[in-house]
């Protein structure tokens, strides 16, 4: 196999990764939703993969904390960071983080 890497933003549960696992040497997973997180844990667990880490928090262009705000419905996916994304009035603060001092992987490889 060769040593591609495989970068899932905004990772949901996991599936474009769990999928991805079996043609990437690496995998890295951006999720901010810790109850996403979990079940894409589980998911990793049942499936006997090694090559996926998941990183529960998200990406932007400063280092911070913002308000996260829930979907409605059973789509957990469709969550936003922009407010009146829904009528949902369940938020949290989920942490963002610039995404430059995570990729020192094998090394320096440019990504």
């Amino acid at each position: 196999m060769d040593k591609n890497i495989f970068i899932d933003i905004g990772a949901h549960v996991g599936n474009h990764s769990l999928y991805f696992s079996k043609y990437c040497y690496e995998i890295h997973s951006f999720e901010p939703n810790l109850n996403l997180v979990k079940k894409f844990k589980e998911n990793i667990v049942v499936n006997n993969l090694y090559n996926i880490m998941v990183h529960d928090l998200g990406l932007g262009d400063t280092t911070k904390k913002l308000e996260f705000y829930f979907s409605v419905g059973c789509n957990q996916g469709t969550g936003s960071f922009v407010k009146n994304h829904s009528y949902n009035n369940k938020k949290e603060m989920l942490n963002i983080s610039v995404s430059d001092f995570l990729f020192y992987i094998d090394g320096q490889k440019d990504i």
